[in-house]
């Protein structure tokens, strides 16, 4: 139904995502949110059909922290305050 997503399969060069990633890096507290979050009714309104969709929860994450790392810029740069 979706294309495979295991964001803990080891890579050749480095071996995971936790080797690339610091511990304290902001795209970690949107991981561990959104892997609690329930998404049963996102998963089964997906009728299926055609090639295999990215997983709903991946482009999630990738979306929230997308927004999150956007505002963490316009506030570094105070872009937004005029």
């Amino acid at each position: 139904m979706f294309k495979r997503y295991d964001q803990n399969q080891p890579m050749l060069i480095p071996p995971s995502c936790d080797d690339l990633v610091p511990a304290n890096h902001p795209v970690r507290a949107v991981n561990d949110v959104i892997e609690r979050i329930n998404i049963r009714a996102l998963e089964s309104s997906y009728k299926g059909g055609g090639t295999s969709g990215y997983h709903p929860r991946m482009l999630l994450k990738v979306v929230v922290y997308g927004y999150i790392r956007n505002h963490l810029l316009v506030a570094e740069t105070g872009a937004g305050s005029k």
